[in-house]
């Protein structure tokens, strides 16, 4: 089963609505930065969850594909409006989410969020 459904309108000034099946969170915005197949940019406003009890958070999450070398190609995703202590929560899920696409991209099996969000969240709590 995905971690995520949701609808993606693809193209700038279109609209995201998204629910993450394992925490159920929603989260809703615009997409800023439709730019295929380089940027995708859109607005991260998330509704009251677990994580986040008063929905406080509204961000921006960019995408960019950057070609590193002849043959590879470097994902950098950038989650901004974030203050640090929110950033620290976020960074091992963002970091379990993009082990599990890495492993897919190579035909692995991916490895399962909650165990590898475990496995790397005291990497972000120290620092």
């Amino acid at each position: 089963m995905p971690d995520y459904k949701g609808t993606f309108e693809g193209y700038t000034g279109g609209a995201i609505d998204l629910v993450n099946t394992v925490s159920g969170s929603h989260v809703t915005g615009d997409i800023l930065i439709w730019d295929r197949p380089s940027v995708f940019e859109y607005e991260w406003h998330i509704s009251p969850n677990q994580m986040f009890p008063y929905g406080e958070l509204e961000s921006v999450i960019r995408w960019d594909l950057k070609q590193d070398s002849d043959s590879d190609t470097l994902l950098i995703v950038t989650h901004n409006r974030l203050n640090k202590s929110t950033a620290l929560r976020l960074a091992p899920g963002w970091h379990a989410y993009l082990d599990r696409l890495e492993a897919i991209l190579n035909n692995e099996l991916p490895p399962e969020w909650a165990r590898r969000f475990a496995e790397v969240k005291e990497l972000y709590s120290a620092r």
